[in-house]
């Protein structure tokens, strides 16, 4: 029973007199959120120390004070309130209609509305007494005391307990740099460096500096399956690396398509005058495309038209050179080389290609 005078709450307990407890403008209990606060101070103490399983039981202590912190559920909840809706999940509350005793709230982790089943069909309904308040200081206590627990999980090597206290601290920040490198580290140690690299990639773009997350992002990239494509799709089996530099190549002059019962010959022409002003830069040309020779290379709708005509001009010389008892291997022509430009471009295309089909086959997979 709760009796209040003057700011007070006094709770009757049997055969006892009346407890006071003194509430914060939130209405938390104050004494409690204290207790929290020196229970986790003194687990702090005992990592420091090495003390890992004293440190463990300071900080589930602090988390017994932190519950009994809480304040009564209210009848009703205001838009924008911060709210705890399950063990670890947090929200803030979009919509209320309190005549329904309907709310719709974001869930903090995800910036995402909370769906009732799958996203972009109906959201979720909770009602006033689900919804318990949580005020700034009790909030900040137990986003540090989840992740010095995923911590002190990693430090005793119970990984499955350091990744569920890992999510925890997600659950109320989803970027947080520690939280995620905490998760990676511990996805690593349990075999599942795909699921790890995504982790401290995200980290190490939180802490581009933090030697640890570099190495612990490095082995997990070398641990992986060659076939993982990581949740930004950019690396996987085509070789790229979270994080790895990006050339970047300016795409060559797109020459108009021939038309039509055009004159083919007139065309060839056109191009020819057209290659003397725009010769391809081939100074970084790949291994596969360049070449010592200094010829010039065909543009793209040369070779096109070279492609309707190569192919019995070079079996006519192969069936002379043949009739002559001469011994010469095919030979392609120097002016049906792919430029550099088109290499590069070709290379990028294949890589876009093959990101979207890993990443569509990682979704239907999932």
């Amino acid at each position: 029973m709760w009796e209040c005078a003057g700011g007070l709450a006094a709770q009757c307990a049997p055969g006892a007199g009346p407890r006071i407890m003194a509430l914060n403008p939130a209405g938390e209990n104050q004494a409690e959120i204290d207790a929290c606060a020196q229970a986790k101070a003194a687990g702090n103490a005992a990592y420091a120390n090495g003390e890992l399983e004293s440190a463990w039981e300071h900080y589930m202590n602090a988390l017994d004070h932190w519950d009994a912190a809480l304040c009564a559920v209210p009848k009703t909840h205001e838009t924008g309130t911060r709210v705890r809706y399950s063990k670890h999940g947090f929200g803030l509350v979009m919509s209320a209609f309190t005549m329904f005793d309907e709310y719709f709230l974001k869930d903090l982790g995800t910036d995402q509305a909370i769906w009732a089943g799958e996203p972009g069909g109906e959201l979720k309904r909770f009602a006033a007494n689900e919804l318990r308040p949580v005020g700034d200081e009790l909030f900040d206590l137990r986003f540090t005391i989840a992740q010095n627990l995923a911590a002190v999980c990693l430090k005793r090597s119970l990984y499955k307990e350091a990744i569920e206290w890992a999510d925890a601290a997600l659950s109320m920040d989803g970027k947080a740099p520690k939280a995620l490198m905490r998760l990676g580290a511990a996805l690593l140690r349990s075999g599942k460096p795909g699921p790890a690299s995504d982790r401290l990639a995200a980290a190490q773009k939180a802490m581009p500096n933090d030697p640890e997350v570099r190495k612990l992002l490095r082995e997990a990239e070398l641990k992986r399956s060659p076939t993982w494509v990581c949740a930004n799709g950019c690396c996987g089996p085509w070789g790229l690396v979270c994080g790895g530099t990006i050339t970047e190549t300016m795409p060559g002059a797109v020459q108009p398509r021939l038309k039509e019962n055009s004159n083919l010959a007139d065309v060839m022409e056109e191009d020819e005058k057209m290659k003397e002003t725009n010769i391809p830069d081939q100074s970084d040309a790949c291994s596969s495309c360049a070449d010592s020779s200094s010829e010039e290379v065909p543009g793209p709708q040369e070779a096109a038209a070279q492609c309707k005509l190569g192919a019995a001009t070079n079996l006519q010389d192969a069936v002379a050179k043949n009739d002559g008892a001469e011994e010469a291997g095919y030979q392609t022509p120097s002016k049906e080389r792919v430029s550099p430009v088109q290499c590069r471009q070709l290379g990028a295309a294949l890589a876009a290609l093959a990101a979207a089909a890993f990443v569509a086959w990682r979704h239907h997979a999932e």
